[in-house]
């Protein structure tokens, strides 16, 4: 069974509050694994959320202001769960993504350790540390931040992954709000054959600007019984609140 994305795709979370509550797409059913991707560009921030495993380390870079700060947690569902709360350890420009999954092995929810990369000098494009899956038909996660609030977007090297709803991560996408700036992207592809993944290259929106750069690469393991990872929606969280909306037509 092949991914499916059902609901709007990439509307973020965008708050200057500490802590804050990211809605989930919807209600999870019993086994659903709920992923939430957090961004903030505050200083050495304590980035978590009560419940949830954090999937490998925060990747920070503390080079240059704004810092760039990259988390992503996980969660097996028992179905009926509450809107998390995410603590950003900053109230400067704060970010999160929620998605929820079925299909994914709740038991072992992660193929291989997550891998954490950064690319410290300014630069307008990123490919982040690739990752070996031990199991077929593993769903390979690409998530970066970048300094810069002008976007993500793949550029032409993109490895077989995809920001749109054939895989369903959903887009890449930037907010612009009071504090700080910063930008993130999520891609995805399914590895049938369990062995190397090599990343996508990353860039600025326009492919010009340049910022610095966190990734984390995550590869989700597939139920055996159940099948592939279908990927159920997107939180779809209004910006109307804060003045400032990117996404506005």
């Amino acid at each position: 069974m092949a991914i499916a994305l059902v609901g709007s795709v990439g509307t973020f979370l965008a708050t200057v509050s500490n802590p804050d509550t990211v809605v989930l797409p919807s209600t999870p059913s019993a086994d659903d694994l709920i992923v939430v991707a957090c961004v903030t560009d505050g200083t050495s921030p304590t980035l978590s959320i009560s419940g949830y495993t954090q999937a490998g380390t925060n990747v920070a870079e503390v080079v240059a202001a704004p810092d760039t700060n990259l988390a992503v947690f996980y969660k097996k569902a028992a179905g009926g769960e509450g809107n998390p709360s995410v603590t950003f350890g900053s109230t400067n420009g704060n970010f999160a993504l929620a998605m929820l999954l079925s299909g994914v092995d709740t038991t072992t929810a992660l193929d291989v350790a997550v891998v954490p990369s950064t690319l410290g000098v300014a630069n307008a494009n990123f490919t982040p540390t690739g990752l070996v899956t031990t199991t077929d038909n593993s769903w390979v996660l690409s998530f970066v931040a970048n300094q810069q609030d002008k976007g993500c977007a793949l550029s032409g090297t993109t490895q077989g992954f995809s920001t749109d709803s054939s895989h369903g991560a959903g887009g890449a996408s930037y907010v612009s709000i009071t504090g700080s700036d910063g930008s993130m992207g999520v891609a995805s592809k399914i590895v049938t054959s369990a062995g190397a993944v090599t990343m996508p290259t990353w860039q600025t929106i326009n492919g010009t600007d340049t910022g610095l750069w966190a990734g984390l690469s995550i590869a989700l393991r597939d139920a055996a019984v159940v099948g592939q990872p279908t990927f159920r929606r997107f939180s779809n969280i209004p910006f109307a609140a804060l003045g400032n909306n990117p996404f506005r037509r």
